[in-house]
């Protein structure tokens, strides 16, 4: 019954409620956690000067992540708020700073992982597979709770951010810091 609730939540804005055709296992999750990344930039706005230019391209990178690629493979070329979307691995801090969302791996560089924890790239939307990240500061985090895929947000560094998000995905997301609930 929880499944469904969940899946009749996530059917309005088009996100996956679990792993493709209910199969299970280390590729489905990758690809479940490669969907959401795809719909959630759907749901979140960039200020102009997150971009080099009007014509830059929409720059979903990944850190520590390389078995993402192949998942992602298929949204390398979309339209993003009107701007290509480009798929690329980052190993710099220049590098990531060029970037509009970036999902951090186990193998991501601390240096990386830190800046989009603490705040330096405030125009850049974090995102891991672990509640670690979203505990140190970090934006999202899709986490695999023995069932389908739970957002876990930290809204102080969402607000602190220069970025603007829907509502509806905020609704979807747990929030693991309850202090951040308190108004300003």
């Amino acid at each position: 019954m929880k499944r469904l609730a969940l899946a009749l939540a996530l059917l309005p804005i088009g996100l996956p409620a679990a792993e493709p055709g209910g199969v299970t296992g280390p590729e489905s999750t990758l690809s479940a956690k490669a969907e959401w990344l795809g719909h959630i930039i759907r749901f979140v706005t960039w200020p102009d000067s997150a971009f080099a230019s009007p014509e830059a391209p929409f720059r979903l990178c990944l850190a520590g992540a390389a078995s993402f690629e192949a998942p992602l493979a298929s949204l390398q070329g979309q339209a993003v708020a009107g701007r290509p979307l480009r798929v690329e691995a980052v190993h710099s801090l220049a590098e990531l700073a060029r970037c509009q969302i970036a999902y951090f791996g186990p193998a991501a560089d601390d240096e990386l992982r830190m800046a989009a924890q603490d705040g330096r790239l405030p125009k850049l939307l974090g995102v891991a597979g672990d509640t670690g990240f979203t505990d140190q500061g970090g934006m999202l985090a899709l986490i695999t709770e023995g069932g389908p895929i739970r957002l876990h947000v930290n809204l102080s560094s969402i607000r602190a951010s220069r970025l603007q998000f829907s509502a509806k995905l905020l609704e979807l997301a747990k929030h693991p810091h309850p202090t951040l609930h308190k108004s300003s």
